[in-house]
């Protein structure tokens, strides 16, 4: 018989104090709850698969930036944003949630993969996260755009009714941003030389 002189443990005290995340999420899956687990980003629903293509566009490199909004607004609708910005490291492999990780992180990159066109792909060193994926793909290609869009808006651009110096001062912003990324040579171009004679 309990001796009734040990005092109890206050139950209710300690289900009142707030829990890691992790455990949060650990305590969902064994109670089974969907409505709790389905809030987490380690959630995968029943209509999400590896060969989902969920943005309408790949990525084919001159259109990294409108590829790269359109991605985070269908990984954000998801709950996986976290998986490409860095917010949800990978656990050690002993935590109860290694598992979860691993598999909506192999979800993540297959999506992500998906996006890209078939060169790029090839191409892409995988590593161990979508994360790593997302880096790559920033750093290859977010230069590489704002070139292209630097290089459109100085061939489309027109002098109209504009002075030869209030041309050159519209398009010297682009020349010198242009040059700041690329390294490029002067431009030869006729408003160049033009520009260059005053």
């Amino acid at each position: 018989m309990a001796d009734s002189s040990i005092p109890l443990s206050d139950s209710s005290h300690e289900s009142s104090l707030p829990l890691p995340s992790e455990t949060r999420i650990s305590n969902a899956l064994s109670r089974n709850s969907v409505d709790a687990y389905s809030s987490s980003p380690y959630y995968i629903h029943h209509s999400d698969s590896l060969g989902a293509v969920i943005v309408s566009k790949v990525l084919t490199g001159d259109n990294y930036y409108n590829w790269s909004r359109a991605m985070r607004m269908a990984l954000n609708a998801k709950k996986k944003l976290a998986f490409i910005d860095g917010s949800l490291p990978r656990p050690a492999t002993h935590s109860v949630m290694f598992s979860e990780w691993d598999r909506a992180n192999d979800m993540v990159t297959s999506w992500l993969l998906n996006a890209v066109s078939g060169e790029i792909s090839d191409s892409i060193n995988n590593g161990v996260s979508a994360h790593n994926v997302w880096i790559e793909l920033r750093e290859r290609f977010s230069q590489s755009s704002r070139i292209f869009e630097l290089t459109s808006s100085i061939a489309t651009s027109q002098q109209d009714n504009l002075s030869i110096c209030a041309y050159y001062s519209k398009l010297k912003p682009f020349w010198d941003e242009l040059s700041s990324i690329s390294m490029v040579g002067p431009c030869t171009c006729a408003p160049s030389k033009s520009a260059a004679s005053l």
